[in-house]
């Protein structure tokens, strides 16, 4: 074979391996945006599991303490699910609502409205 034939296989074959790395580099680029891009809407996702799992433990808190098999709304029981609320409520409020769906919205609406309710009735019905 030629030296000049020899030497532009080389510089094509140099060249065509720049361009497969740049390629490649790109490719890994995109796919990491991609991996990112789906665990940010995947964390979206889940945060309406987490409302989910939020409303089961406040269902559970809201039930009233019993004692010798009667609900025990004392002033003591009650003064402890009122230290306990602001807890429940940073909770909902840290869920990031946006993109949900109406009926998800609605969900978090009634949780909210039922931690209203017993502020409600810590507060002004006071026990």
């Amino acid at each position: 074979m030629h030296a000049s034939v020899r030497v532009l296989l080389h510089t094509r074959s140099s060249t065509s391996s720049i361009a497969r790395r740049l390629i490649l580099r790109q490719w890994r680029t995109l796919m990491m945006f991609l991996a990112v891009a789906y665990a940010h809407a995947a964390g979206a996702a889940n945060d309406y599991g987490s409302l989910l799992r939020l409303a089961q433990e406040w269902r559970a808190f809201e039930q009233p303490v019993m004692s010798h098999c009667t609900p025990d709304y004392g002033v003591t029981a009650m003064a402890a699910k009122g230290e306990t609320l602001p807890t429940y409520r940073a909770r909902l409020h840290e869920l990031d609502t946006r993109g949900w769906p109406a009926a998800q919205i609605v969900d978090y609406r009634l949780i909210e409205a039922e931690m209203n309710g017993l502020d409600f009735d810590l507060t002004v019905r006071q026990p």
